[in-house]
């Protein structure tokens, strides 16, 4: 391979940059992977199937590994308020001589910061901030990244930034020392590919390749709708179902004859555990071995057990009506160790000049539109349905079914089968003019293959009596198909991607006005990992179409009570989904509100939030299980600023709205 000299003294920085400057130094490199140019030690393509190899163990992680620290500290503490759960910055007192780092970092980009000299550092506590500020002043972080106790350090954090977080405050030792420190950039590669140049996509829960050497068996998912009720049922603890806020707990396989140690560290309000025998759905579950911690105890504690009673399940519940959710480690052993994150996937460690081999590139979303609008419907929906609250399955399929007839070329129906309740379960779906690439000659014909379109997979109306979906996804469909105000983004997605709907998910809660179906069951609790494989019709039909289908996003979309002044708020892990939703809440709001002097006016209201995920639910398994970016979506089902009761022509308007910008927002992350 020939060498290339670069000769540009003025660009020295860029020169001795490696990773930056690695495609100018081997501009020659050709499609096969040269075994030369892989260290000693590294790890071929044709390999990651078969094991695990953790970061630790290879050269291959070790690509980018910049620093983005000048290792200059400042004097001062970093303490953390009980109160309103914020990192505060104090001027030194007494005889405690903190050291702050304050590092410049870019706003939604991913860090790692790690404390390289272990024995000089006796505390890490972090934040983000939008500026540089004055420790002499005292203020409060904007945001807390994490916080622990002198003397039971954590050696490491990684974190993403925000849309305006511009510096972040690391404080290292409360004892004067100043040890050697490393920010660096994280970042997920796409794929990796194989020997023989196929793709092999390795998502994080098919392989133990990503999770390293960290001993926490928490992957940190918690669960929100569980409870424990002690002297119970017959004297026996128990593990609840509830409704209620706040209830976050834990649950994880363990293995028989194991011992196992359980940490909590700061935060939560409780530390009660259980060793069940199976996840609780619909009843409750026994505890056959329980222990209560201290109640109410926002403090680290721990639980040291061994299962020599051969129980299936470790629960851990450390909250109640409690948001502030404590970290979590669960190791095997009778040790309790200081906190290490859970399986995480390690980053930046491709080396630049192979990229280009394996970055999977999708070239579907190059799309001739310009995404970057806010999509608002000009006008109200005419001849709205009277009386939405009353309106039949029969007569929701009927109208429904009249607009895809009418444009059958490029819409149609599929009845899916009969769910609870005899009612019928239909899907809905258009797909653009078909094109297609590869023909064996210039004249068409003969050969070639069609090209698949974005397609968006939603479910409405899984919770019944939550009817406002349904309804905007029908609208949605109307206006998709017949664009009654010429609108260029509606007709952009018409013609560009592909829509399937199951907008009546539950056609028995919606006759029965019900959030279960008619069976008495949550249809969002019927995916894995809840359960291993639902039970109720309904949920039967709809994995299996998101199970064999080709898509690209999937969005659940649902109805919330009017409170707090929210028009909607989303469930999710998805970084497409959690940032974009707050951009479109934020900025739709505030649409809506100029439009409407009875809305809110403050600039500063608060229009929507983002939330993680309730596992069991469609959402949570197609993002978790399938990797398939996923959301559950909700929107208000009652205006009361503008009145017109529960599910009236503004609230099916707006979700209309969510709809369209959702689609938008989550195809920019790909153009």
């Amino acid at each position: 391979m020939a060498r290339r000299v670069i000769d540009t003294f003025w660009d020295r920085k860029t020169r001795n940059d490696i990773n930056d400057n690695f495609e100018e130094l081997y501009e020659g490199l050709t499609g096969d992977i040269d075994g030369e140019r892989l260290a000693d030690n590294s790890v071929e393509g044709s390999a990651l199937a078969d094991g695990a190899v953790s970061p630790e163990k290879t050269s291959f992680f070790k690509g980018g590994d910049k620093n983005y620290f000048n290792g200059v500290y400042k004097e001062g503490l970093i303490t953390y308020n009980h109160t309103n759960g914020r990192l505060r910055l104090r001027s030194n007192y007494d005889d405690i001589k903190g050291k702050i780092a304050i590092i410049p970092v870019e706003p939604n980009k991913s860090y790692y910061f790690e404390i390289l000299e272990k024995n000089k550092s006796n505390v890490l506590r972090a934040g983000l901030h939008n500026k540089e500020v004055n420790i002499a002043d005292e203020p409060y972080l904007n945001k807390l990244i994490f916080t622990n106790s002198a003397g039971d350090p954590e050696k490491s954090v990684s974190f993403t930034t925000g849309n305006n977080d511009h510096f972040l405050y690391v404080y290292v030792s409360n004892s004067g020392q100043e040890p050697k420190a490393k920010l660096s950039n994280y970042q997920i590669p796409l794929a990796l590919i194989e020997k023989d140049e196929t793709e092999k996509i390795i998502k994080p829960l098919d392989t133990s390749f990503f999770k390293g050497d960290s001993g926490n068996l928490f992957d940190g998912m918690y669960y929100d709708n569980l409870t424990f009720v002690p002297n119970g049922e017959n004297g026996f603890d128990w593990v609840k179902l509830t409704s209620a806020e706040h209830r976050y707990s834990v649950i994880i396989q363990i293995e028989e004859s194991e011992t196992y140690t359980v940490t909590k560290f700061e935060g939560g309000n409780r530390f009660n555990i259980a060793l069940i025998n199976s996840i609780p759905t619909n009843n409750s579950v026994i505890a056959v071995e329980s222990h209560q911690g201290e109640i109410g105890s926002s403090a680290k504690q721990v639980y040291t057990f061994t299962n020599d009673i051969g129980a299936e399940y470790l629960w851990v519940q450390t909250n109640l009506g409690d948001a502030n959710i404590p970290k979590i480690q669960i190791e095997k052993g009778s040790e309790s160790t200081p906190y290490k994150s859970p399986p995480y996937i390690p980053v930046n460690y491709l080396d630049p000049s192979l990229k280009e081999f394996l970055i999977k590139r999708d070239y579907k979303f190059n799309l001739p539109m310009n995404l970057f609008e806010l999509y608002k419907r000009e006008n109200p929906i005419e001849d709205y349905i009277e009386n939405p609250g009353e309106l039949t399955v029969e007569e929701y399929h009927t109208m429904f079914g009249d607009v895809i007839t009418q444009h059958s070329s490029i819409a149609k129906r599929t009845k899916l089968g009969d769910v609870t309740g005899d009612f019928p379960l239909y899907l809905y779906e258009t797909t653009p003019p078909q094109y297609w690439v590869d023909y064996t000659n210039d004249s068409g014909g003969n050969g070639g293959r069609p090209v698949e379109p974005p397609t968006f997979i939603f479910t409405t109306g899984i919770h019944g009596h939550e009817r406002s979906p349904s309804i905007s996804a029908y609208y949605f469909f109307k206006d998709l198909l017949e664009n009654p105000n010429g609108n260029e983004l509606v007709d952009f997605i018409k013609m560009n991607v592909r829509i399937v709907c199951i907008p009546l998910a539950n056609p028995s809660g919606w006759t029965d006005g019900t959030y279960e179906n008619r069976n008495k069951i949550n249809l969002n609790r019927q995916f894995p990992p809840f359960v291993d494989n639902p039970t109720e019709p309904e949920a039967i039909l709809i994995k299996q179409v998101i199970d064999n289908a080709n898509m690209d996003f999937f969005i659940d979309f649902h109805n919330m009570y009017f409170r707090d002044g929210y028009i909607g708020y989303t469930l999710t892990s998805s970084d497409v989904f959690k940032y974009s939703m707050n951009n479109i809440y934020r900025n739709l709001g505030r649409k809506w509100a100029k439009e409407n002097p009875d809305m809110p006016q403050e600039i500063d209201h608060v229009w929507g939030y983002n939330s993680i995920p309730n596992v069991g639910t469609v959402g949570n398994y197609v993002q978790t299980q399938l990797g398939v970016e996923s959301m559950l979506m909700e929107v208000i089902r009652n205006n009361t600023w503008l009145g017109g009761g529960a599910f009236s022509e503004p609230v099916a308007r707006l979700g209309l709205e969510f709809m369209v910008n959702a689609i938008l927002s989550a195809l920019r992350t790909r153009s």
